[in-house]
């Protein structure tokens, strides 16, 4: 069964395939997409891990409770 094409309810007349008509709107909907979603998510995924690790460490860290060990870790996630 196509996407258009509605399954008759029960006790109506209609035909069983009987199919919908498209509004003006949806006939000049045009939707253009481009090719370019591998490199967005590559892109999202990566700021994603560089936001993560540096938390985590720090709060690794923080976990030993030196806080010049945090402060220490905290840059060098910063140049890593």
């Amino acid at each position: 069964m196509s996407p258009s094409t509605l399954p008759a309810e029960p006790g109506s007349k209609k035909r069983p395939n009987a199919t919908r008509s498209k509004s003006k709107r949806e006939a000049a909907h045009d939707e253009k997409h481009n090719d370019h979603g591998d490199i967005i998510r590559d892109i999202i995924i990566g700021f994603a891990d560089g936001l993560t690790v540096p938390f985590a460490l720090t709060a690794g860290l923080s976990s030993l409770g030196s806080a010049r060990l945090v402060i220490i870790g905290g840059k060098y996630t910063s140049y890593s």
